[in-house]
C-alpha cells in the first residue's frame, strides 16, 4: 500500500515546471541502504576498505545516492530521507565489493569450455572454435546455449561483460534478448569475418556490413540501458581492408565501442603482417581504419611493440588481459606491469573458452601468478602485480577499458550500483575458506581473492536491482 511505500521512499519536491503555474513534481525514490564494510578501488595501487559505512542507492534507476561513514544513523536517516529500519546490516563475515567487469568473453564458446587445450591459437580456431560457432546459424541452438554462458558469468559475479557473439545476425539478437532478460550489463558484438575463414563460417563483405548495421539498429531499438552494441572485427586476418574501413565508419557515425584481438601469439602476428604487407605493425592495420579510439578494447596484446603501446596510450585504447587463456593455449605472458607503468588502460578478460573459467576472481589469481612467473626472468627491481592491482583491473580498471568508468567500477556517488555482497561463509553456513580471530579485514579480503569462489557471493546487484540467478528457470519461450 501507499503508506508502506512511503516508509521506504524519499520524496523530492522540484521547482515549478512553468513560470505561470505553481506546479510541482513529486518524485518517489525507492531507496535501499546497506551498512557494513565496503571495499573498492579508486586507484590501481591500493584498495580502500571502508569500515561501518552506509551506501544508499535508488532501486529504480540504480544510482548511488550517498556513501558515508555511519556515525549517527538517526541523523543520517533524516538527512537522506530514509527510515533507519530499512537499513540492511551486513554481518561481521560479509563485505560489499563492486561487481566484476569481464572485458573479453566469447558467449558461443562456453559450451566447450574446459576442453581442447592441446593446440596453439590458429590450429585451435580451426579444430574447435569455428565448427562450434558455425552451429549458431541455428537460432534454436543459440536459445539453448547462450543462457548457460550468461547465467554462469553472472553467477561468478560478473555484472558487466563484453561479449563476442558470432557472424549470425539472428542469433546475435537472441543473445541480446537473453542478456536483457537475465539482467546483466553487457556490450555485445556481432562478429565480422569475410576472409581467411572456413567455407562454413565466413561472410560476404557487403552482407557483413549490412548485418552489422542491422544489428546496431536492433540493439538500439531495444532501448535497454544495460545492453549496448560493440563493433567486432574478429581479428585482422579474417577481415578485408574494405570491411575494416566500413566498420570504422559505422563505429564513428554511431559513436560505438570496438573490440578485437591483437598480438596474441607470435605465429598470429607473422600471419597478420603477411596479409597486410603495407602495414608496419598490427596496430596500424586497425588505426588506418579508424578503429583505435578511447572506446576500443583489444584482447591479449602480449607481443605489442613499444610503438604500438605508445599508440594505444595516445588513442586511449584499452587492453583486455586474459591470463588464463594466454596459458591454456600457450600464447605467452603479458607484461601487465609494463602496460600499467606506461599508462595504458588495462582490465581483465576470462576469454572463455580459451580460458577455462568464466570467473574474473579466478582471472585475478592467474594475473597475479602470471606476473610472478614473468618476474623470474626480470631484473631484481621488477615489481610483479599486487593483489590490489589485480582487483583494480577486475573492477575499476575494466570499467576504464570499456570507457564506462563514469557509471560503474566502484562506489562513487552518481555511479550505478553494480555490487556483490561477499560472505566468508558459503551456502548452509559452510565456510569456503577459514578465517581466524587474528585476521584483519585486509587479510580476509586477500583470502577471498586467493581462496574464494562463487559460493562466497550472497547477493548480486546490477543497476541497483538484485539478480537471483540461482533461481532462474531454463530459458526458451514456451
Amino acid at each position: 500500500n501507499i503508506l508502506s511505500l512511503l516508509e521506504h521512499t524519499r520524496v523530492y519536491c522540484f521547482q515549478p515546471v512553468t513560470s505561470s503555474f505553481h506546479l510541482f513534481k513529486l518524485v518517489l525514490v525507492r531507496m535501499r541502504v546497506v551498512r557494513g564494510t565496503l571495499i573498492h578501488s579508486t586507484r590501481p595501487e591500493r584498495v580502500d576498505i571502508l569500515h561501518n559505512h552506509l551506501i544508499g542507492f535508488d532501486e529504480d534507476n540504480g544510482k548511488i545516492l550517498f556513501v558515508e561513514a555511519c556515525q549517527d544513523l538517526p541523523r543520517q536517516a533524516e538527512k537522506h530521507g530514509f527510515d533507519p529500519s530499512i537499513v540492511e546490516q551486513l554481518t561481521h563475515d560479509q563485505f560489499l565489493i563492486p561487481g566484476f567487469v569481464d572485458t573479453h568473453i566469447h558467449a558461443p564458446q562456453y559450451s566447450f569450455t574446459g576442453t581442447g587445450y592441446d593446440l596453439p591459437l590458429l590450429q585451435w580456431l580451426q579444430k574447435y572454435t569455428f565448427p562450434v560457432e558455425s552451429r549458431f546459424r541455428d537460432t534454436e541452438f543459440a536459445r539453448q546455449h547462450y543462457p548457460l554462458a550468461v547465467k554462469r558469468s553472472l553467477r561468478h559475479g560478473t555484472t558487466t561483460a563484453c561479449y563476442f557473439a558470432t557472424i549470425h545476425l539472428e542469433s546475435c539478437k537472441e543473445l541480446c534478448k537473453i542478456i536483457a532478460k537475465i539482467g546483466q550489463r553487457a556490450l555485445v558484438g556481432k562478429v565480422n569475418m569475410d576472409q581467411e575463414s572456413p567455407d562454413h563460417y565466413v561472410e560476404d563483405t557487403q552482407q557483413s556490413i549490412n548485418d552489422t548495421r542491422s544489428f546496431v539498429d536492433y540493439v538500439k531499438k531495444m532501448e535497454n540501458s544495460l545492453v549496448k552494441p560493440i563493433i567486432t572485427p574478429r581479428f585482422a586476418p579474417t577481415c578485408s581492408e574494405k570491411l575494416l574501413r566500413e566498420l570504422g565508419k559505422i563505429a564513428k557515425d554511431e559513436n560505438l565501442h570496438i573490440q578485437s584481438h591483437i598480438c596474441e601469439q607470435k605465429a598470429e602476428v607473422k600471419y597478420t603482417l603477411d596479409l597486410f604487407p603495407s602495414c608496419r605493425d598490427c596496430a596500424s592495420i586497425f588505426s588506418s581504419s579508424n578503429l583505435l579510439t578511447n572506446k576500443t578494447v583489444m584482447a591479449h596484446c602480449i607481443y605489442l611493440s613499444e610503438c604500438e603501446i605508445e599508440l594505444f596510450h595516445s588513442t586511449g585504447v584499452g587492453v583486455s588481459h586474459c591470463p588464463i587463456s594466454n596459458l591454456c593455449i600457450k600464447s605467452g605472458i603479458l607484461d601487465a606491469r609494463h602496460l600499467l607503468d606506461r599508462g595504458v588502460k588495462i582490465g581483465l578478460g576470462t576469454d572463455v573458452s580459451g580460458g577455462y573459467s568464466s570467473s574474473i576472481l579466478e582471472t585475478i589469481r592467474l594475473s597475479i601468478l602470471s606476473s610472478k612467473a614473468l618476474s623470474f626472468s626480470k631484473p631484481p627491481e621488477y615489481k610483479e602485480l599486487s593483489h590490489h592491482e589485480a582487483f583494480y583491473m577486475g573492477t575499476l580498471g575494466g570499467a576504464k577499458v570499456l570507457a564506462m568508468d563514469d557509471i560503474i567500477g566502484n562506489f562513487e556517488v552518481g555511479k550505478q550500483f553494480d555490487a556483490l555482497i561477499i560472505s566468508t561463509q558459503g551456502p548452509c553456513h559452510k565456510r569456503v575458506f577459514d578465517v581466524t580471530e587474528d585476521d584483519t579485514d585486509e587479510d580476509v579480503f586477500m583470502k577471498y581473492l586467493y581462496l574464494g569462489d562463487d559460493r562466497n557471493i550472497s547477493k548480486i546487484f546490477v543497476d541497483g536491482r538484485e539478480r537471483v540467478v540461482w533461481e532462474l528457470e531454463e530459458f526458451g519461450d514456451k
